[in-house]
Formats: C-alpha cells, structure tokens, sequence
C-alpha cells in the first residue's frame, strides 16, 4: 500500500503536515528541535489537488497520506531506538502459572522463583531468571506477560504528540 501511495505522489500531501520521521527521531533524541510552519491551506484543500480515479475524495487522499506517514514513523531507526530504550527502562514482566503449572511446578522446582511475578520492571531482571522464563513458557507451565505500565505509555504518546502536532494557531493546525 505504501508503494503505491508514494508512486501515486501522496508523499507530497504527508509532507506538507507536520514533522518528518526524522525530524521527530531528532526531536525524541534531543538532538535538535523543529520549528513547524503550517501551510496556508488546510489539508483538506491540498489533498484535493491529488484526487483521482484511485482517491475519489480529500479525506480518502488524507487518510492514505496519514498510513504513509505512520509507516515511515515507525520505520525510522532513531525512533524505533527511542522507543526500544523506553520500553526496556519502564516495562514490567507478569507471570502465572498455568493449569498444569499449578501442578508441576512446587517450592523444589527449578521454576518455582518464576512462576509468580508480578510487574516485575524488565530492567531488573538479572543472570539466567530470563531463561527460566523463557523455558518455562515454551514447556507451557506458565503464562507470560510484558507490558508499559498506562501512566508511561500515555507519557510515550503525550512526546510524540508534542513533537507530531503543531502548536501554531493557524486554520490548519485547528484542524
């Protein structure tokens, strides 16, 4: 879809909206901050300069232009690099025994300091304790989940707003 979105110049719409992949990679590493100019029309105006027998309306040419920007987003190595640190620093590790690791696993097996985690952070996690899990997740003893506690996800997504929206008062950036 991206392939075909970009030979059909819909580049040009994502690009005219504001930051780059890069520009928000640079932004999330500090490197350097974007001032933003907002266009003088709105984004309505200029994807209907890009209608066509394959994009029948503005909000078709808008909602494609938004899957390519989202594509590159996530495909940008500083971003990817941003994300991959914050999840490490802040997620957290559960586990549960399942129905035949309630009866397997007891106080003797080489499971039993892994059975029962809760949000333990993921950067705590020392010497072989990770393999454990791993094993006993494969031998289906236990049931494993890794997640970012809501308050730091909301934080991930309230910087990549920050860096993503504009905050020039224009017609465009209203919305």
């Amino acid at each position: 879809m991206y392939s075909t979105f970009n030979k059909a110049g819909l580049w040009e719409v994502a690009s005219r909206f504001g930051c780059s992949s890069e520009q928000i990679g640079s932004c999330l590493s500090l490197v350097h901050l974007h001032e933003l100019e907002d266009p003088k029309e709105t984004p309505e105006e200029v994807a209907s300069n890009f209608t066509s027998a394959m994009y029948d309306t503005p909000e078709e040419v808008l909602k494609c232009a938004r899957h390519m920007e989202a594509v590159e987003t996530t495909c940008e190595p500083s971003i990817k690099k941003h994300v991959r640190r914050y999840f490490t620093d802040h997620a957290v590790v559960s586990t549960s025994p399942t129905a035949d690791g309630n009866m397997t696993i007891d106080s003797f097996h080489q499971f039993s300091g892994v059975n029962w985690l809760r949000e333990k952070p993921l950067f705590k996690f020392e010497d072989a304790q990770w393999l454990l899990i791993q094993k006993a997740e494969e031998e289906k003893l236990i049931q494993v989940s890794i997640k970012l506690p809501d308050e730091y996800l909301n934080k991930l997504i309230d910087q990549f707003n920050e860096y993503f929206v504009s905050d020039s008062v224009s017609i465009s950036a209203q919305l």
